[in-house]
Parts: structure tokens; sequence; C-alpha cells
């Protein structure tokens, strides 16, 4: 009768090789190592570029997220089409659809709040909001994008404030000119597509009070301003308390852990010596002095412990010249993250 060995598997996975070994065990539960029954590698090419460092992939994701885009917003413009024309705003005959293409948008828009629309006019109104009502910010974008997010909501500042100064060059009550009559006359932003969808119902749903109700309201505006929730974070679970998730890296307690263990890795080296620990006092008194910097050198470290000025640090070298201490602490201590209020 054949005896089948008890084995286990082992990989190590790098970023551009796999290496493997089937380990023999002398028992199934906590065996010891007896042999290795086979090993071996794999290397294959890096996944990043190896003059930028940018991955590979970069532009198949660009493709498949302009991809995503265009669906969802096909996805959106079918929905949208297809409660107008069960709302009465659009025909139910596609040639007539196809008419209505006739019917200028921004000039539509523009008297929407001043005329009264035929319904197919307020449903073109409505659909071109759906085509230009732009994006609304994320969480990822404004992480990696702080500048460009400065710039843009500039931007919409000085696009509000042209309205308005538009407005009232031509003699018009204060606050009545929309987005979309702005750029007709003148001839962007979420925000103003959805206050200019509010301001255009509130103006025609008296004209058309049995089609313009506010369940149509509420569901058209859902279709034309829906943006589909972004993925949390998945958050791994912490590795030092059994069952609790992982801390942000922003938590007091996951800096003070992350500085007490740099602290407790640091050695003091000297010439012809055996690499020493801080003691307990000195590893108090450098935590002290970096548990509200964002970073001290390792010269001010050894000045602020009275060393020699040959010993160095375990961790120093001539690419670390200093050691992180809080810098969440740091930054929300600055002198100039909150006003004198």
């Amino acid at each position: 009768m054949t005896q089948h060995k008890i084995w286990r598997l082992g990989a190590d996975l790098g970023t551009n090789s796999l290496g493997w070994a089937a380990i023999e065990l002398s028992a199934p539960i906590n065996g010891e190592p007896v042999s290795i029954l086979a090993a071996g590698s794999r290397i294959f090419s890096d996944g990043r570029d190896p003059k930028s460092g940018a991955s590979l992939a970069v532009d198949r994701r660009d493709a498949r997220a302009m991809r995503r885009r265009r669906d969802r917003f096909q996805q959106r413009q079918r929905a949208l089409i297809k409660y107008l024309i069960a709302d009465g705003l659009f025909p139910a005959d596609e040639a007539a659809r196809k008419a209505m293409a006739a019917i200028d948008p921004y000039a539509a828009r523009a008297r929407a709040l001043d005329e009264v629309l035929t319904l197919p006019e307020l449903g073109r109104a409505l659909f071109h909001l759906n085509q230009r009502r732009g994006f609304k910010s994320n969480r990822k974008a404004d992480r990696g994008a702080d500048d460009d997010a400065g710039k843009i909501a500039t931007g919409i500042d000085r696009t509000c404030d042209a309205i308005r100064d538009d407005e009232a060059a031509a003699g018009a009550e204060p606050g009545s000119w929309t987005y979309g009559k702005w750029l007709y006359e003148r001839g962007l932003a979420g925000k103003l597509m959805e206050e200019e969808f509010d301001a255009i119902w509130q103006a025609q749903a008296p004209h058309h009070p049995t089609v313009l109700t506010d369940e149509v309201h509420d569901r058209l505006h859902e279709i034309i301003f829906y943006q589909r929730p972004l993925k949390a974070p998945r958050i791994g679970m912490c590795t030092l308390i059994a069952g609790d998730e992982r801390l942000p890296k922003a938590h007091p307690l996951f800096q003070r852990r992350r500085l007490l263990e740099e602290l407790n890795a640091l050695m003091i080296v000297r010439p012809g010596e055996v690499a020493q620990r801080l003691t307990r006092e000195e590893r108090d008194i450098l935590f002290l002095k970096l548990k509200d910097k964002g970073k001290v050198s390792f010269a001010s470290l050894r000045k602020t412990l009275k060393l020699d000025p040959d010993a160095r640090f375990n961790k120093e070298s001539e690419n670390r010249t200093d050691l992180k201490g809080d810098e969440v602490a740091a930054a929300m201590g600055a002198k100039t993250r909150f006003s004198n209020r």
C-alpha cells in the first residue's frame, strides 16, 4: 500500500520572480521539515518601465476606465430616454425623437426660466443636461490632485462671478440666470447643472402640473445626476490584536506605535565597538523630541543624546539623514493649520 507523504508548498512572490518549494513534513499538524521534495523558480519581465517606474498596465487600465465611463453614460442615457418617453417629455416614435435634434438645447435652457416650453423642448433641455453634467469630485481625485482640485474650484468660482456680472450687465434680476442661460447669452460644473435643473423645473412645473410631478422630478434627477458610489478601501486585520481592523496611518496610536518601533530598533554604532541599543532613558528622550515633529536629522539626535561626533546610528546612511517623527501631530500643530478664530 502506497503511503502518501505529508508536505507543504511554500511560495515567494516577487515583482518579477516566483520561487517555490515542496517541503516534506514529519506530521500533519505542527510537523517539522524533513526534506525538500522539489523546488524551483521562475523569472519573468518586470511589470514596470525601467526608466520611469510606471506600471506597464497603465495604458490598459486607462482604456478600461474609458470603456466603463462610456458604458455607464450610455446606460444612464438609455434609462433617461425610457422615462422621458414614459413621462411624456419625449415622443415614443423614434423618427420624431430624431427630429428633436433640430431644437437648440442651449436656447431651450436659456428660455426655460422666462417662457413656457413645450414638453418636447423641456425634454430636450433635460436630455442636454445629462450629456453635459460633468463629474463630481471623489476621494481618489482629491487625494492625488490637490493642486488640480484647487484650480478647478477657482475656475468654478470665476464662472459663477462671470454669470453674476453678465446678469447685472443685462439688467436681469440677481440670481435669475442659470449656467445654460449664461452659456447661451455668452456663446463645468456638476453643481451648476443641478442648480439649473431645479431652477428649470420650478419655472416649468406650474405650466405642466400633470406631467411635472414631484415623483417625476426625483426620478429624472436621480437618473441624470446619479454617480456610482466609490468602493470603500479594504481594511486589513490587525496583526497585534486579533479580530480588530488596522488603524488608519493618521491615527495617533498608529503614529505612536510606529515611532516607538523605530526607536526600539535604533542602535548606536561607535568605531571599533559592538552596536548598542538605546537605553530606556535615551529612547524616551528621543521620543519626546520626535513626537511633535515631522522628522529630525540624525545629527540633531546625536546632539540631544550628547554622543561623540564619530558615533552613528544603525539606520543612518548617505541616503537617509533623518528619522521620521509623528507627521500627523506635526501637521496638525503647525501654526498655519488653523485660523485664529
